[in-house]
């Protein structure tokens, strides 16, 4: 038994530590990755860069540039732009604001783009690309003409260093007359033919209209002004706008945490057009790598099936596009949206306080607490005084934009005068929501869902968000009968499924790495997968230590006979098996 005060000895570290603003009390398994040699990193931009010219053996400016624009199709769908406000009233009162305004809402951070929500609008596509471009060592710039696009600086096999214009959304770069090189924006206005009749073009190349969707060398008419001359090329201001932190991937994993990231979606996702209905979303299920290609139909519509089909640019999975079902849509076209989810548990061990102080916020995080199951059959967690007010907050990270959270306690309470709430913070403990309160005596659960959607009046939801504060609070007649026994955090995420690591036939280099451990912490890592010897494959391996590299072998001579299904990052709480 342990008893937490406000100075309590055990705690003076972890006071000293969150005091100048730690993130969380102690992270257990801290920044904990996980790659393989065969899929690029899904971390940070530089590492997903510099992992796809390593994968293409790109070493000139072009191979770089033509293997990340490869690989930007291969990992990103054509989708909504995103908006992460505080309220959904706020986030449409953004589109009459001015633009440095709106861009307080708006999805500008690369990282978020790439693994988080997998899809996006010109704007997004681009500064996603530029991002990568330079990450990968390439001197870029975002432009605008007509819609953002991609010019990109680097020497051509002539010895001339000459900018090139991508553009990542409409899908498409062309070369030169001669073939010698990617035409620049000034050498596509000397000769627009270049786009109408293209030598060398872009794979995919494709154009794209409101109206009819993707078409393989459709004509361009989206970068030619009425007077049949070129849209000119004017700087792109918003991107200015980028923040210099871009969102980190990396999460401590707290003893008692599971991390589950899957290949396939639950019908679950953060949309900024989510009020428009399910009729144009398509729930996937485990994704091979395939992608679910040619032939293949989805029912992503209440009217019926659609077949994809795309030979000539396979295997890339190209955008498509139905007109809406749904009566109430302001749009004429709604494009699919492909996107995994997973999930993320928190299940402390609440025997004793060692088990779960790396869970608590931070130096003020707890207040006249007892910890420790008494042979007498005490609560675990209880307050230390009579009638005085006890809690302590526990915090929650996810590396993914959560779309759905509950949360389950079990409490115990002595008599009717005692009571026990829970208390809800979405901005680091600034305002509180209470969302449970006990009734009565006796055993009592407290199963709250708080994924209600943020743009609800008066709502505090996980939903949006990638971090949030539970607080629970406690007063007693008799501090044996009442207090907290059991606690678990869910949440649904969702994810980019393509950017997960895919293993891919034959040998996997993979390697665990984490920042910092601390004594007991056993981290597990599982793949499951099919491939030719069965259904659901697993790899299970149990890492104590900060580093380990190990193989993976499937069964496979391509990468068609490979279905990925999940990949989970376990640190087991005190208590809990490792093996």
């Amino acid at each position: 038994m342990m008893m937490l005060t406000r100075c309590s000895p055990p705690l003076l570290a972890l006071a000293a530590v969150c005091a100048f603003g730690a993130r969380a009390a102690i992270a257990a398994v801290d920044s904990p990755r996980l790659t393989t040699d065969r899929w690029p990193s899904m971390y940070t931009i530089e590492d997903f860069a510099q992992d796809i010219v390593r994968l293409e053996n790109a070493r000139t400016g072009e191979e770089k540039l033509i293997a990340l624009f490869t690989w930007n199709h291969r990992v990103m769908r054509h989708g909504y732009g995103y908006s992460e406000g505080p309220t959904r009233k706020a986030i449409l009162d953004s589109f009459a604001l001015a633009t440095t305004d709106r861009y307080r809402y708006d999805v500008i951070d690369p990282v978020k783009i790439l693994h988080v929500y997998g899809e996006g609008w010109c704007d997004t596509r681009s500064r996603l690309f530029n991002a990568l471009c330079n990450g990968a060592g390439l001197k870029a710039e975002t432009i605008s003409i007509f819609d953002p696009k991609v010019r990109v600086w680097y020497r051509d096999r002539d010895g001339v260093e000459r900018w090139h214009l991508v553009d990542p959304f409409r899908s498409w770069y062309v070369y030169t007359r001669d073939g010698s090189h990617i035409a620049s924006y000034e050498e596509i206005v000397a000769d627009p033919t270049l786009l109408t009749s293209p030598r060398k073009t872009s794979q995919p190349f494709a154009y794209w209209t409101n109206t009819s969707g993707f078409a393989v060398a459709q004509d361009p008419t989206s970068l030619f002004m009425p007077d049949g001359s070129i849209y000119p090329m004017l700087p792109h201001t918003s991107f200015k706008l980028l923040p210099h932190d871009y969102h980190s991937m990396d999460v401590p994993l707290r003893k008692g945490t599971r991390l589950q990231l899957k290949w396939s979606a639950a019908g679950k996702y953060y949309g900024f057009y989510e009020d428009l209905g399910e009729a144009h979303r398509c729930p996937n299920g485990p994704h091979s790598h395939r992608f679910d290609g040619p032939g293949t139909e989805h029912t992503t519509f209440a009217s019926g099936k659609e077949t994809v089909i795309d030979p000539a640019n396979w295997p890339y999975v190209k955008s498509y596009y139905k007109p809406c079902d749904n009566t109430n849509c302001p749009f004429y076209n709604l494009p699919v949206k492909w996107y995994g989810n997973g999930q993320l548990t928190y299940t402390p061990n609440l025997d004793r306080l060692e088990n779960f102080r790396d869970g608590l916020y931070s130096w003020g995080s707890y207040r006249n607490l007892t910890v420790g199951n008494n042979p007498g059959g005490e609560p675990r967690v209880r307050p230390s005084r009579p009638q005085a007010d006890a809690w302590l907050t526990f915090r929650v990270d996810s590396p993914y934009v959560m779309v759905d959270a509950n949360i389950d306690a079990q409490f115990r309470l002595g008599n009717t005068s005692d009571a026990c709430t829970v208390s809800l913070s979405t901005d680091r403990g600034d305002t509180w929501r209470e969302v449970w309160r006990s009734t009565g005596s006796g055993a009592q659960r407290a199963n709250i869902n708080i994924g209600q959607h943020p743009w609800k009046a008066d709502a505090t939801s996980a939903v949006g968000q990638y971090t949030y504060l539970v607080r629970i609070q406690m007063t007693a007649t008799d501090p044996s009968q009442t207090g907290l026994d059991a606690l678990q955090l869910s949440n649904d995420l969702e994810l980019n499924m393509f950017t997960l690591p895919m293993l891919q036939p034959g040998r996997n280099r993979i390697r665990y790495a984490a920042h910092r451990t601390e004594p007991g912490d056993a981290m597990r890592v599982t793949f499951c997968w099919d491939d030719r010897d069965g259904k659901a494959r697993q790899d299970v391996r149990v890492f104590p230590g900060l580093t380990a590299d190990y193989t993976i072998r499937t069964a496979a001579q391509s990468p068609d006979d490979i279905t990925m299904r999940w990949l989970m990052l376990e640190n087991p709480a005190p208590g809990q098996p490792t093996e």
